[in-house]
């Protein structure tokens, strides 16, 4: 839950920032000095801004908090309900695996087995180390376990989150398109912090977030297109676009694009496009049916479509930078759209608590666990990609 078209924003940035680009394009490095050690704030702004906004509102979610209440609506959750949440959060990385497998069978026909594992221990490692360095583990993992290049591995992972944001867009398509936005509720029941993030929430505003997105989207998919069938062409036309910014700047931002270029490529059969569609359905299907669920955990006899409404907002919240497991936002944002659904609060923001649980500790242990048996640890890991990460922008 939660990992959406954010994750390729961040997966540009992180590979610009990186150095982690393709060797194919004509526009080689030139020799440079190693560059001056950059101020810590320089360095880490981008962590410090999560960290911030998580503080800020993990503390407004505690101020909607009667943790009394909170713990009689748990201690009342239907178990069997909760386990099959559990049951359906797990499934999401099952079908990632099994999706996963399909964008790297141009490089070699993994089992799901290897691929479930570097999904999970991938993920864990996203909700513990800032900077979404979870992509970066689980391409690194898969390819020294199945001895794949990093390089290539890490292309089928960017192709995997451009169907995601599309899986993504689809669902704010259709919560607010097809099934009724939910009526404003009664504001004096609410404590103040829920009354301001509630008017906030409006099917106008979410119209204009989904609508931009889709034409960002658009905008990369035909600049990609145009990469891989007119490199030199697309190249003349981003530098002209980025007149203003230095050479060397354009000259990463044309790399890095044309190694997504090269990712999509990977889809080269119809078969292959097809299996790819249908398990990204299956990945996002789970995903909407799981806030659902929990939903029927709680009592609430809400409408089937209650998780594509949840899974939109939420997908919205966490597109704000946060710490790692998105901590605050989760739950703020998860506890706003309960209430918007008619959903008392102390409900809400208990509902919003175990659907982050369920969907962030579990996998955490899972990913340590994996990690235990093989006999490494997510510092080894992370060291090792970064590494990678070095060494695959040198040698471009």
């Amino acid at each position: 839950m939660g990992h959406s078209h954010r994750d390729v924003l961040c997966i540009v940035g992180c590979r610009l920032e990186n150095g982690l680009i393709s060797s194919k394009n004509p526009m080689k490095n030139s020799p440079t000095t190693a560059p001056k050690a950059r101020p810590f704030l320089t360095r880490n702004w981008k962590v410090l801004l999560g960290l911030l906004i998580s503080a800020a509102c993990l503390y407004y979610f505690i101020r909607m908090c009667n943790f009394g209440e909170m713990l009689k609506a748990m201690k009342e959750a239907k178990i069997g309900f909760v386990l099959l949440t559990l049951i359906s959060i797990f499934a999401t990385y099952w079908a990632r695996a099994v999706r996963w497998r399909f964008l790297l069978r141009p490089l070699k026909r993994v089992t799901v087995g290897p691929s479930f594992s570097a999904t999970i221990i991938g993920f864990t490692a996203s909700n513990i180390f800032p900077m979404r360095a979870g992509e970066f583990v689980r391409a690194y993992v898969l390819a020294k376990n199945e001895n794949i290049r990093a390089t290539s591995t890490f292309a089928t992972i960017v192709v995997e989150r451009l169907c995601d944001g599309f899986c993504v867009l689809a669902i704010l398509v259709l919560a607010l398109t097809v099934i009724p936005f939910p009526n404003p509720p009664d504001v004096s029941q609410l404590s103040e912090p829920m009354q301001k993030i509630v008017a906030a929430i409006t099917q106008q505003r979410l119209r204009y977030f989904g609508y931009s997105t889709l034409a960002l989207y658009l905008g990369i998919i035909s600049i990609l297109l145009f990469l891989r069938f007119a490199p030199r062409k697309t190249e003349l036309i981003i530098s002209k676009v980025l007149f203003f910014a230095p050479k060397t700047a354009i000259r990463k931002v044309t790399d890095a694009l044309l190694s997504f270029s090269e990712g999509i490529a990977s889809i080269n059969t119809p078969a292959q496009a097809a299996n790819v569609f249908v398990w990204s359905l299956l990945t996002w299907g789970a995903i909407v049916i799981g806030p659902w669920l929990l939903s029927l955990a709680f009592g609430l006899t809400l409408p089937v479509y209650t998780g594509l409404f949840v899974t939109a907002i939420l997908t919205v919240g966490v597109m704000l930078p946060s710490s790692p497991g998105f901590i605050g936002i989760f739950q703020l944002a998860t506890a706003a759209a309960m209430v918007l659904l008619g959903v008392q609060e102390q409900v809400a923001t208990s509902y919003a608590l175990m659907l982050w649980a369920l969907s962030i500790i579990p996998v955490t242990i899972l990913g340590f666990i994996l990690c235990w048996v093989g006999k490494t640890s997510f510092f080894q890991i992370i060291k090792a990609s970064k590494q990678e990460r070095m060494a695959a922008g040198k040698n471009s």
